[in-house]
């Protein structure tokens, strides 16, 4: 079974509802489901390098959430427990909170000549901040942990 859920993004076409609402409300379902693959794409908008809760939220500045965990927070310290596995897509690794970039275990990276993305990759792995500005069209970077980064990808 595949469920894919994409939230509206003007409240005028339907639920008048924030995006870290309809991720709470998606979340708390996938840590009912368990044993699945979360697929979150953009997961800098749901969370900032320093807090689990996206920056000037609406939604999270409610007195009535200000106190409480995000699901992103649940599934990321307790979804092993459930089988729940994720797959979390970023532009920016450093705009992504550290709990899910230290929960990596692999990395697609496109090709980047801009300091400071090379200067985030070079703190973990030296080959492969070296590699990322040689990388051609549609070529990835695909490091692993523990292992030596490689190119893939290419032609389309």
């Amino acid at each position: 079974m595949r469920c894919v859920y994409a939230p509206l993004r003007d409240p005028r076409e339907g639920i008048g509802v924030t995006l870290e609402e309809h991720f709470e409300h998606v979340g708390r379902l996938v840590l009912a489901a368990k044993n699945l693959v979360l697929y979150v794409d953009e997961v800098d908008m749901l969370c900032s390098p320093s807090a689990l809760k996206a920056k000037n939220s609406s939604y999270w500045s409610r007195p009535e959430n200000q106190q409480r965990m995000p699901v992103l927070e649940e599934i990321l310290n307790r979804g092993r427990h459930s089988g729940i596995a994720g797959i979390f897509i970023s532009r920016v690794p450093a705009q992504v909170h550290g709990l899910i970039r230290s929960q990596a275990s692999e990395m697609r990276i496109f090709r980047s000549t801009e300091g400071n993305v090379l200067s985030y990759f070079r703190q973990r792995d030296e080959a492969l901040a070296q590699l990322l500005p040689t990388l051609g069209d549609f070529e990835y970077a695909l490091w692993q942990d523990g292992k030596t980064p490689v190119r893939a990808g290419g032609r389309r």
